[in-house]
């Protein structure tokens, strides 16, 4: 079976070495004439295994709300009358419980040492070299309240 990959970013990357190695015969598109010059780019090459906060939790409808009029808002939401739109702004708000954030952060979590499992074993198996930390991730925060609830 052949398998197109669309994206040579790392995820489109990685997924087409997994599928060769499967026994897949792969082609690997991207619109840019080089690998890695979009979101992995804009990423600026982080993996964050240890980042485990999900957009959807219980402070995310009122950060939206003041989201709402800014245009570098860090999650966009531009009301339209679109049912779509809506349909998936109620299953976003139904995630925004509690319970629902401690379900998919363990999730996120479960998911993340996954792939840096397999990201130190596809190292050592074809001997990747790059600079690369493993150290976590630092977080800067301004605002009091948001530092406690962290």
């Amino acid at each position: 079976m052949h398998v197109l990959v669309l994206g040579a970013g790392v995820v489109g990357v990685a997924s087409a070495w997994f599928l060769k190695q499967q026994g897949y015969d792969v082609t690997v598109v991207d619109r840019q004439n080089q690998a890695g010059t979009e979101t992995s780019y804009a990423n600026g090459g982080q993996i964050s295994v240890s980042h485990a906060e999900p957009w959807a939790n219980p402070s995310a409808p009122l950060k939206i709300l003041r989201w709402l009029a800014r245009s570098d808002a860090p999650l966009l939401f531009r009301p339209r009358l679109d049912p779509a739109q809506w349909r998936w702004a109620m299953a976003f708000l139904k995630q925004c419980t509690a319970s629902r954030a401690a379900y998919n952060i363990r999730q996120i979590v479960n998911l993340g040492i996954y792939s840096r499992t397999h990201l130190q074993a596809l190292r050592q198996d074809i001997g990747i070299e790059y600079d690369h930390l493993e150290r976590g991730i630092l977080h800067f925060y301004t605002n009091p309240g948001e530092f406690e609830s962290a």
